[in-house]
């Protein structure tokens, strides 16, 4: 099982999709309309979203290795320096990026936006602390055409919340974290095990 400390996925070189791809499948079970757009290029701040009626729930998704509420703060204002930069275009009608146009519809209108990290934030209060930067930023918007983003509702999601997923979801924890998966009578193949001889096992009660 994932340690609150955060996540280390096999493939260094793409824990950003092994992340995106973890969250998708963490998050499906209360958010069964989620739609993922792993690999598809520039996002425009949406890796992840469901839509229902004219309400649409849209997700970001940064894998951290490392702990704490500076980096992933730092994390976060990439993200808001980017939405911030585009919006106002859009609001100066020179938006030329269409993955940024869902943040300025308003049918359906984006209500819900989910922050996810791979990192832990330490404790509630850094959690309380990111997840109130993020509204604020939403609630400072001024142009009228971005008028219903300043009612969104912001969640933030860290280590810890992954660690209750994969509690709450055994098929989940087996299949990002199969070696902190215990059965009885088996080894994990990337266990390593002393070396014996033949003669050893014929009086072994268990073979690895």
């Amino acid at each position: 099982m994932p340690s609150e400390k955060g996540f280390h996925f096999p493939n260094p070189g793409e824990v950003g999709t092994d992340f995106q791809r973890f969250v998708f499948q963490a998050l499906s079970s209360e958010d069964p309309r989620l739609v993922s757009f792993a690999g598809l290029g520039k996002d425009g701040a949406i890796d992840l979203s469901s839509t229902s009626n004219e309400c649409r729930h849209v997700v970001e998704c940064k894998y951290i290795g490392e702990d704490g509420l500076d980096t992933a703060r730092k994390r976060w204002a990439i993200t808001r320096d980017h939405l911030r930069e585009n919006l106002a275009k859009f609001c100066e009608g020179r938006l030329t990026e269409r993955q940024y146009l869902p943040w300025t519809t308003t049918s359906p209108a984006i209500d819900r936006y989910t922050f996810c990290v791979s990192c832990s934030l330490g404790v509630q209060g850094a959690k309380d602390t990111l997840q109130r930067e993020i509204q604020q930023f939403f609630s400072s918007f001024s142009q009228p055409q971005l008028a219903h983003l300043r009612s969104i509702d912001v969640v933030v999601k860290d280590a810890g919340d992954w660690k209750t997923a994969c509690s709450g979801d055994p098929l989940l924890n087996f299949r990002w974290f199969p070696e902190s998966v215990e059965i009885q009578g088996f080894l994990p193949l990337t266990q390593k095990t002393p070396a014996r001889g033949f003669r050893q096992y014929l009086t072994e009660d268990s073979l690895p």
